[in-house]
């Protein structure tokens, strides 16, 4: 049995548990795409501010669509 590869953004996924959690999913060939307040140099990482729809848009029209999303900015 083939495992389907899924499109995942995870919002706050700078913070420890959004590090462990992108790179379980990666692990598992999953395509994740993390979305944080700080810049940072992780690949497939991008800066924004989750409240500022605009920056949110951007990812969803970027890197989208997205099976899964995970919320973990507090």
């Amino acid at each position: 049995m083939t495992k389907q590869q899924i499109n995942i953004l995870v919002t706050g996924g700078d913070g420890n548990i959004g590090t462990n959690l992108c790179n379980k999913l990666r692990s598992q060939g999953h395509k994740v795409i993390a979305c944080d307040l700080y810049n940072t140099e992780h690949k497939d990482y991008t800066r924004c501010d989750v409240p500022n729809y605009r920056q949110l848009q951007h990812v969803f029209d970027v890197f989208g669509p997205f099976d899964f999303v995970y919320h973990l900015a507090a």
